[in-house]
């Protein structure tokens, strides 16, 4: 939020004749000779919210509208100072609003910023523009976490501190269904999702792929492919409008990595699912859909995954730098993807290899690898 306030609601009070419930105006977080910007913080328990589509709850564009109306007069309050100081009757009204657009929808839990501008003025007529947005570009957006399991999320929670943590197991579509709404109803309006999820039952050890059991195959699709369908199916309605969606995938989805089992072929179908939901979604939001795809990475998941260590190394090998991603770097990539700065970037994949991928013939690993030869060949 913003860091300072220069009109509390008490100031806004005596500057404007608006009283609850229809004041719609909080602050004034911002303003200058030229412009004015008034925050109004949206609680979920707002009496238009119980019959303003109940089950998806949006704030009317009429109630944005005189949020805007409120804040002109405000502002009209400061530019009319000398006049009004001169006629103590006299009331500063916004009158006309013209060519109202709402960029995005406004969902309880909201900060709605208003901003008007002067444009011009001619004697007590005074003509100026406003905008409505949520968020001033500064605040620090709300985390949300979810896990699959009430063990994973006490774990979880002792790292996060006091960050919300739900849990959800997306092989239940019920429980997509109700951590979406829950999340919704206790954080308002979505602005980013993160899928990063995988699971494939090793129980049995790696065999090759043509021995793959069905069960174990279609557990692995539905978890770590398939789910992201059913998660954007299931939050679409509380997401903001320009919101991004981002999954983590692999570097490569053509090379067949054996110590990887029939996760590649799985990796595959969710950036194709990734595609195709970029241009589903398309035909009525803007909402984005892309993947982060790194190379070897040190996680717990991957501790998991019987020769792992052998590949890891060998991989560090074949990067441009001689080491391989840490997960920060990661992170990095998909907050930038998460953020405006990608806002062109839509149903692609973004690979993050430190050159791995196009260094096989390194010199030092060719060496290597003809010196183990010529070993092998001596014996």
């Amino acid at each position: 939020s913003s860091s300072e306030t220069f009109m509390a609601t008490d100031e806004i009070l005596q500057a404007i004749p608006h009283r609850p419930p229809f004041l719609f105006v909080d602050e004034v977080v911002e303003q200058s000779e030229e412009s004015l910007t008034a925050k109004r913080h949206v609680s979920p328990d707002e009496s238009f919210f119980q019959g303003h589509y109940p089950g998806n709850p949006i704030m009317p564009g009429v109630l944005i509208s005189e949020a805007v109306f409120q804040t002109g007069a405000i502002f009209l309050n400061r530019l009319l100072a000398a006049e009004l100081e001169a006629d103590p009757e006299m009331v500063p009204v916004l009158t006309k609003i013209s060519d109202a657009r709402f960029k995005s929808i406004v969902r309880p839990g909201d900060d709605l910023y208003i901003t008007v501008t002067l444009k011009e003025k001619m004697g007590r007529f005074i003509f100026m523009n406003g905008s409505v947005k949520n968020g001033d570009g500064k605040r620090v957006m709300t985390v949300v976490y979810s896990v699959r399991s009430e063990t994973r999320k006490e774990t979880t929670e002792k790292l996060l501190r006091d960050k919300p943590v739900y849990v959800c197991d997306v092989e239940n579509v019920n429980e997509i269904a109700q951590l979406a709404e829950d999340v919704s109803r206790d954080h308002g309006t979505i602005h980013g999702i993160v899928h990063s999820i995988a699971f494939a039952n090793y129980a049995d050890g790696f065999k090759p792929f043509h021995e793959t059991k069905r069960e174990d195959y279609l557990q692995a699709t539905a978890i770590s492919s398939f789910s992201i369908v059913e998660v954007a199916n299931a939050f679409k309605p509380h997401l903001d409008e320009c919101a991004s969606v981002v999954a983590i995938s692999i570097s490569s989805l053509t090379i067949t990595a054996e110590n990887y089992g029939y996760m590649s072929p799985i990796k595959a179908a969710l950036d194709s699912s990734i595609r195709y939901l970029a241009k589903s979604f398309s035909a009525d939001s803007q909402v984005r859909f892309n993947t982060v795809n790194p190379g070897t990475l040190k996680t717990s998941a991957s501790a998991g995954i019987p020769g792992y260590l052998e590949s890891y190394l060998f991989s560090e090998k074949l990067t441009f730098r001689k080491r391989s991603l840490d997960t920060q770097e990661v992170a990095n990539a998909v907050v930038f993807l998460l953020s405006d700065r990608s806002s062109g970037m839509n149903g692609t994949g973004l690979v993050l290899d430190a050159g791995m991928g196009i260094n096989y013939f390194d010199g030092e690993v060719v060496k290597l690898a003809m010196r183990m030869e010529g070993k092998k060949g001596k014996g």
